[in-house]
């Protein structure tokens, strides 16, 4: 029998090994997509192809899950349309799939024509989540809008997101535009003050009614 100075103590297992080991293979995925290795699926938008992983990209949308696993023609052709998006939203839904998360400056795209906001790139990002069924894309856009929102923002970029939610759901669009009502009555009054800011804020008004009576209705509850 063996004395116990001769003994040897091993090292206990590592509990963060498994989650160290995932975080090495979703960098090393992330890293052969924007090298383009090994990919085996596209994604068309705007004439332009994005090469990715069929594993990463179909597994969790369930939208491309559904059209890439059944008798569609997705599924035989390893390409995907995506016709209807902006390509600058669905580099970033692609980008969220491999990361979980996306670039929240809009301006970083060279060819941002459109030049929308950070706040209107959250809600957009948000309809991206809920149009293909991504749930994580949905918590993590509103967070990212929530964070946002609490910023020191230009008046442009504050009542300018009011219209993107027009173009959700009523049972998704209403914890945004609460977010959105809540701040803008925090600092309506001074920002009226402004020619500048008073006429954004009629221009909105007037492409979506709905605004002025949901803010009227949150003063006589404050009240």
């Amino acid at each position: 029998m063996p004395t116990v100075s001769n003994w040897r103590i091993l090292p206990l297992p590592d509990e963060n090994a498994p989650l160290a080991h995932l975080e090495k293979l979703a960098k090393s995925l992330n890293a052969s997509y924007q090298d383009g290795k090994f990919t085996d699926f596209v994604l068309v938008c705007e004439n332009v192809k994005l090469h990715v992983h069929r594993v990463i990209v179909c597994s969790q949308p369930r939208v491309l899950n559904a059209a890439c696993s059944g008798a569609f023609k997705e599924a035989t052709s390893s390409a995907f349309e995506m016709k209807e998006d902006s390509l600058i939203l669905v580099k970033r839904m692609v980008d969220f799939l491999y990361a979980s998360d996306y670039n929240a400056n809009p301006k970083t795209d060279a060819n941002n024509e459109a030049a929308i906001s950070e706040l209107q790139l959250h809600v957009r990002m948000f309809i991206m989540g809920d149009k293909y069924d991504i749930e994580g894309l949905r918590s993590r856009a509103s967070d990212k809008f929530l964070a946002r929102l609490h910023k020191a923002l230009p008046w442009e970029e504050l009542l300018g997101c009011i219209p993107e939610t027009n173009n959700m759901t009523p049972s998704l669009m209403k914890p945004l535009k609460d977010m959105i009502l809540a701040r803008i009555k925090e600092c309506l009054k001074k920002g009226l003050t402004n020619a500048k800011t008073l006429e954004l804020y009629e221009r909105v008004a007037l492409e979506v009614p709905e605004f002025v009576k949901d803010l009227l209705e949150l003063y006589i509850e404050a009240t």
